[in-house]
């Protein structure tokens, strides 16, 4: 049983922090919805498509503008939720920031806790990341919210070769309000979903891993988030920078948990602009 630590509740616990969060996710789900179906109706878009036998082993896929010059690389989105919620009809607008400057975006799900254990979604991210590679033809460019800021700070590390796969297949990518050091969660309430060990936490920690060479890493996160948030992503980004050819760490004035990652819809945002120069288009 979770035995909970008020402190550290109180410093993990978004919702709570951010009291209008359900008008969020409904204008989150709004926003998506138009976007897909904007997508839809240029055929420039294909919805659930499997990477793996589970229901929720699947991606939707964003085709670039075509004419804009096509991207070297394909993005993939991977949403937060605490490894145990939301879905990726509520994020597709989340592309919208890089189909317009010639990338495929693929928005990807992922089995949730407490169904799996974290260790079996990092091995799901990655199986989609093989897939869409293997599809699409082309490296990849991740970035991700929350528990997919961990997620895309995971496919970053993960040996590609291990699957016969390019060393190179991420090179750099965007984290935003990540947990990258989960052993607090140990004694907060989701951990009851969670049901991680200090073993288990230890293991799925990027900040004690290795850090991976990386040609460019962009780390973000809320200045309106709590202080442990802000600590997760300065420790980590000074953890990794050092392997990065190129790192910076945003912290955005104003921003919440869950407005930080707003920017990723507008195709003009210091966001936007950061996550593209990431992957230069030559």
């Amino acid at each position: 049983m979770t035995t909970v630590d008020d402190r550290l509740e109180a410093q993990y616990d978004n919702r709570a922090l951010v009291p209008d969060h359900p008008d969020i996710f409904d204008r989150w789900s709004r926003e998506a919805a138009a976007f897909r179906k904007s997508a839809m109706d240029a055929a420039r878009a294909e919805l659930n498509v499997p990477y793996g036998p589970h229901a929720r082993h699947v991606y939707d896929y964003f085709r670039a503008d075509p004419s804009a010059a096509p991207a070297p690389r394909t993005a993939v989105f991977v949403h937060g939720g605490y490894w145990r919620t939301f879905d990726k009809s509520y994020f597709s607008h989340m592309a919208g920031c890089l189909t317009v400057r010639g990338f495929d975006v693929a928005v990807i799900n992922y089995r949730l806790c407490p169904e799996v254990r974290i260790a079996d979604i990092m091995e799901d991210v990655e199986m989609a990341g093989a897939s869409i590679f293997r599809t699409s033809g082309r490296p990849l460019l991740p970035y991700g919210h929350s528990a997919g800021g961990h997620l895309v700070s995971c496919l970053l590390a993960t040996d590609w070769q291990r699957r016969g796969l390019p060393a190179d297949l991420t090179q750099a990518g965007l984290v935003v309000s990540g947990v990258y050091d989960l052993i607090p969660l140990l004694k907060v309430s989701v951990n009851a979903d969670l049901q991680l060990t200090e073993d288990a936490a230890t293991a799925a920690s990027p900040l004690f891993w290795q850090p991976p060479e990386l040609t460019g890493l962009a780390v973000v996160a809320g200045g309106a988030e709590s202080d442990a948030f802000q600590d997760q992503s300065r420790r980590f980004h000074t953890a990794w920078s050092q392997s990065a050819g190129r790192s910076t760490l945003d912290i955005v004035e104003g921003a919440n948990h869950f407005t930080v990652i707003d920017p990723l819809a507008d195709p003009d945002s210091a966001m936007a602009k950061r996550l593209t120069d990431l992957c230069p288009i030559t």
